[in-house]
């Protein structure tokens, strides 16, 4: 067998295993990008490292209103916001839920506070100022899942599935003796998902393999009976 014949049956050969290989790859469906944003405690207050650009959504869910983009616009931010260092009583049933979350900072720097309300009537609602670190410490959630991990060692991750990062996309992380922000960056859809695509891709991959194969088998078929003939 020569190298063409060779090749060509490397080649039908892949071609006829893109059943066993191609779903692997993957070539259909959305790709999610997600990258990682530090969180620093300089002089008492907590600032998210957002200069490496891009849209950011920040873990309101566990720390409310930590948001660079929609704090100063959301109504109830700026209205919690007067409660800094302030009470407020509100009387019957019109208090609030304050469980979750329970810290608060408005926008992606300044200090941090503890939401305070009492059980008992009148209620009287509170933003005390709290430790940074603290607060971080207990806020922050431990990255197990090897996507989470890679995100805030190398900065950004892709992945086929979504890693369900809360309401708001994004969850904060206590990492390398520090903290640090994942959130979803990006959503590139190339090829939206199509099993059926997939699967015709794959049996025309497998036709034009056997094909390939025939071919190579037919050749070399050809060329003994004419080794034979001429003998």
């Amino acid at each position: 067998m020569d190298r063409r014949s060779q090749a060509l049956l490397a080649v039908g050969i892949v071609l006829l295993t893109t059943p066993v290989w191609a779903p692997a790859l993957d070539v259909t469906g959305p790709d999610y990008v997600y990258r990682s944003a530090e969180v620093t405690t300089p002089d008492g207050d907590v600032r998210l490292n957002t200069s490496e650009g891009g849209f950011f959504a920040s873990p309101t869910d566990q720390v409310a209103c930590m948001d660079p983009i929609g704090a100063e616009e959301d109504r109830g931010c700026l209205l919690e916001a007067r409660l800094r260092n302030e009470t407020v009583t509100v009387r019957g049933n019109a208090a609030p839920d304050l469980s979750s979350p329970e810290y608060f900072v408005m926008g992606s720097s300044g200090p941090i506070y503890r939401r305070v309300d009492t059980e008992s009537e009148p209620h009287r609602l509170r933003l005390e100022r709290t430790d940074p670190e603290a607060a971080l410490a207990n806020a922050s959630f431990d990255a197990r899942r090897p996507a989470i991990e890679r995100a805030l060692d190398e900065g950004e991750v892709q992945t086929s599935e979504p890693l369900g990062l809360g309401d708001d996309g994004s969850n904060l992380y206590a990492h390398d003796g520090g903290y640090a922000v994942v959130y979803e960056a990006a959503t590139p859809v190339w090829l939206s998902p199509k099993p059926a695509v997939e699967r015709g891709f794959e049996l025309v991959a497998v036709l034009v393999g056997a094909a390939l194969v025939f071919r190579v088998g037919e050749r070399n078929a050809g060329g003994v009976r004419d080794g034979s003939d001429t003998e």
